[in-house]
């Protein structure tokens, strides 16, 4: 069974599971995609690396297990809660470039995304260079959050990737720490079709068995 422990400390939520430490502020106040790099390395854990769908799975079912739980404290459904987390994925010189911690090591490893792996970007993502989308360079896994305020719409949960600015934003802004890297020969190298298969197949049986417990 999924354990699961929440302390509040005023406006500031903690969220932690083995190996996960998730902190959650209002985003008018906090906070910088760099804040949350750095106090992941204050505590020798790095902001989320994504690798395949069973990761990605992971993440939207801790997160919103948080959120439901939230949501309980606030008497608030959970969809009318949405929230942002970063997670370690920043554009960097026109690169879209994975930032964590490897084991063993206080320094912070970064290669680039297109060197491979799956990739869960919500529609009309990532964003171009020009505009306002040039200052949309940190990357956030968006929970119970519409698409568009204007249609019905969630983001879903193998597409909810948004680039944002790193700093401040509307609703709520959090990031999560988890454990360094152990080997990351599979981070940034090119993800095939079967392994992709597999690694939906792994994920739909690790829901079912969280469902059950």
């Amino acid at each position: 069974m999924l354990f699961i422990q929440c302390v509040i400390f005023s406006s500031c939520f903690a969220f932690y599971k083995p190996n996960l430490h998730l902190t959650l502020v209002p985003a008018n106040v906090g906070p910088t995609w760099e804040k949350a790099l750095e106090h992941c390395s204050e505590r020798n854990q790095s902001l989320p690396y994504i690798e395949n769908s069973s990761d990605q799975l992971y993440f939207v079912v801790a997160l919103k297990a948080f959120m439901e739980k939230k949501a309980e404290e606030s008497g608030k459904p959970a969809s009318e809660l949405p929230v942002s987390f970063y997670i370690g994925l920043r554009r960097e010189s026109s690169e879209w470039k994975w930032n964590y911690m490897k084991e063993n090591d206080d320094q912070t490893t970064i290669c680039n995304m297109s060197e491979g792996g799956s990739t869960f970007w919500a529609p009309f993502y990532p964003p171009g260079e020009t505009g306002t989308d040039g200052e949309k360079n940190c990357v956030v896994m968006a929970i119970n959050t519409k698409q568009n305020s204007l249609l019905p719409d969630f983001y879903d949960d193998d597409a909810n990737w948004v680039a944002e600015k790193c700093f401040g934003g509307a609703g709520f802004r959090g990031y999560a720490c988890i454990d360094p890297v152990v080997d990351d020969s599979k981070l940034c190298a090119p993800d095939s079709g079967i392994r992709k298969k597999l690694d939906i197949f792994i994920a739909s049986m690790l829901f079912a068995i969280f469902l059950s417990n």
